[in-house]
């Protein structure tokens, strides 16, 4: 991007006071260090999601990514108070989403490629993030199962880690979809019998779903990649603002209770809840947030450090073994020792 036919519009890390509208021109999104999307076009809302998310929990956010703008671009600021008129407001709250969509979907292939540059680099690396994952995933299993607070404090506390963080993101070949707590809309709900397809994979996306109750399987070709399970979980989301296929098959797992909204439905259900189109921007925030912290975990990755967190865990355990006479533990720590 040459620097004199660009203007910076905000840093990653700027103090989000108020969303911004372009009126005309084109905008350049940088995503981490080397990644970058551009959207070009006039009457554009962006950097709304962050201030939503601040005002929905009268707090400040941050900046995630960087914003410039080409010469000649016709930007100007959005009052708050505006901002929270203009989000109930269908047309409007459509579009504020699908910007924020975008961020998310870029963000999205941005960690595949990282993951993939990873593992190519390092294979071994990933493995042992991936045992320290399920290390811990299990140990805090086990120690609810056996009642050691102890433990269950030293477990929240790693789950907390870099190293876990990593483990699960190489465990899951999809992120965790995000929930949105909220009303219903009794006409739009669905009941689908266990096995039932809701949708396939690379069909037209016409709805979007919320989760009342049960459990929807995402599948990715004949692989399970997540399993939504959490009542108000939103998903199907993306495809329909983008306006683009289905990314992933969703079966229901048990019998299921879903709140289905079709494209043509949007206006109807938005007009009904007007803070509908806020709930959404805010979950895919946070979702584009939970991403762009991982991106950063990625670029700054060492090929030894994995093995040396797995070290370290190991030497914990034994510990723990110890001075809480956990004897129970071993079978772990000599799991780990087989991995490295």
């Amino acid at each position: 991007m040459s620097e004199n036919r660009f203007f910076k519009v905000y840093d990653a890390n700027d103090v989000a006071v108020s969303a911004l509208l372009l009126r005309r021109g084109e905008l350049v999104f940088t995503i981490g260090e080397k990644h970058s999307f551009s959207l070009r076009g006039e009457n554009i809302i962006f950097g709304a999601a962050e201030v939503l998310y601040g005002l929905e929990h009268n707090t400040l956010d941050t900046r995630m990514i960087s914003v410039h703008a080409r010469e000649g671009s016709d930007i100007t600021k959005i009052p708050n108070a505006n901002l929270k008129k203009f989000i109930t407001l269908y047309n409007i709250g459509f579009n504020i989403t699908r910007v924020i969509a975008r961020a998310v979907q870029k963000s999205n292939d941005v960690i595949g490629q990282l993951n993939d540059r990873f593992i190519k680099e390092n294979n071994l690396s990933k493995r042992h993030y991936i045992t320290y994952y399920n290390m811990i995933r299990v140990m805090g299993t086990e120690a609810q199962r056996r009642g050691h607070p102890r433990l269950e404090a030293f477990i929240k506390l790693k789950e907390q880690s870099l190293a876990y963080r990593k483990g699960r993101l190489f465990t899951q070949s999809r992120k965790e979809i995000q929930s949105i707590e909220g009303r219903r809309i009794d006409e739009f709900k669905t009941e689908f019998p266990k096995e039932a397809v809701i949708c396939k994979q690379n069909d037209p996306a016409d709805n979007l779903f919320v989760l009342n109750r049960g459990q929807i399987r995402v599948m990715l070709g004949s692989e399970e990649v997540a399993l939504i399970d959490k009542p108000g979980t939103i998903f199907g989301e993306m495809s329909l603002f983008l306006n683009e296929p289905r990314s992933a098959t969703l079966i229901a797992a048990s019998d299921a209770l879903v709140t289905v909204i079709g494209r043509e439905s949007l206006q109807a259900v938005s007009s009904r809840m007007p803070d509908f189109f806020m709930r959404i921007s805010t979950t895919l925030w946070t979702r584009f947030k939970t991403n762009m912290e991982m991106i950063r975990e990625l670029e700054q990755v060492k090929p030894d450090r994995a093995r040396k967190e797995l070290v370290n865990l190991q030497k914990e355990i034994e510990e723990l073994m110890r001075s809480e006479r956990i004897f129970w533990l071993r079978e772990y720590s000599e799991e780990i020792q087989n991995a490295l």
